[in-house]
């Protein structure tokens, strides 16, 4: 069953609107980094007296393709507004699915078919796989995309304290689909579940962007200001820390204790997830018997 619902929103328009929203915004990103190597290949080229032109010649050899997409998936602004559009769409179409049902009284037809456990089960199915679907899609396009606007160069790039070439660009892109779809499926997931609670659906489209997005930003930079310690907890929850683990690892003075705390905000929201799967199953499935 999970997998016609899969289907009927994977093959719609929607998912091809956002899909192409997000390469338009990688494709943005690669003309901001293109232009930059233009102008360091303007700079060597007007013969000033001043200019290493050996480390500028390798610089701009290392500006290839695998520098476009490092820089895109692993330090953009471009990225984290493709985050920010993310939330909003899994937000709007994708959270409030399950208490569209029941409000609608079809969650009553659909279990005279199926038990409630079962149907859950379903639509976290079909969102996971769909999450899944759309980010890899977009960012296996946007890569490819980044290689042929910036081409191989020297065949490396450097990042931190590593040098890359084209097979480890192609690994870091791999993990960071794996860092993203974690994070935005049990974002959505939780507000899929908190039907349980809330019960008005524009404020559970809002969740993902307000609640996940929003909040932690605004409460780590003010609480932060007055406590510190809180506010450094507080901003592990913020996305863009989480999204930007692998860019952590590569650096030079990265500290292991920041590794391991980003992950918390990954702990504190499956156990989120755990009781609110629980809780929906016992209190929504017995309202539906």
């Amino acid at each position: 069953m999970w997998k016609s619902d899969f289907k009927r929103l994977f093959f719609s328009k929607k998912t091809l609107i956002i899909i192409l929203l997000f390469i338009i915004i990688g494709i943005i990103s690669f003309i901001v980094s293109y232009n930059d190597r233009q102008g360091y290949i303007n700079t060597m080229t007007n013969n000033y007296n001043d200019i290493n032109y050996t480390k500028m010649k390798n610089l701009i050899n290392n500006y290839n393709g695998i520098k476009f997409n490092l820089d895109f998936f692993l330090s953009s602004d471009f990225f984290q507004i493709l985050i920010i559009i993310l939330f909003l769409y899994c937000g709007i179409f994708l959270s409030s699915y399950l208490h569209s049902l029941i409000e609608s009284g079809q969650e009553n037809f659909i279990i005279s078919r199926t038990t409630y456990k079962k149907h859950v089960k379903n639509i976290l199915k079909t969102q996971i796989f769909y999450i899944l679907a759309i980010i890899t899609i977009s960012f296996v396009i946007i890569s490819i995309i980044g290689f042929l606007m910036g081409g191989t160069g020297s065949g490396y790039s450097g990042i931190g304290n590593y040098k890359i070439n084209i097979y480890l660009c192609i690994i870091i892109v791999f993990f960071q689909i794996i860092i993203t779809c974690s994070l935005t499926t049990l974002v959505t997931l939780i507000c899929l579940l908190s039907n349980v609670f809330i019960k008005n659906k524009l404020l559970i489209q809002c969740l993902p962007f307000s609640l996940f997005l929003i909040a932690p930003m605004i409460l780590g930079s003010t609480i932060g200001n007055v406590y510190p310690s809180i506010g450094q907890v507080l901003s592990m929850f913020i996305p863009f820390n989480f999204m930007s683990l692998i860019y952590w690892l590569v650096q030079y003075d990265f500290e292991l204790s920041f590794i391991i705390n980003i992950f918390i905000p990954l702990i504190v929201y499956f156990s989120i997830f755990q009781f609110l799967y629980k809780f929906n199953l016992k209190k929504i499935g017995n309202d539906c018997l």
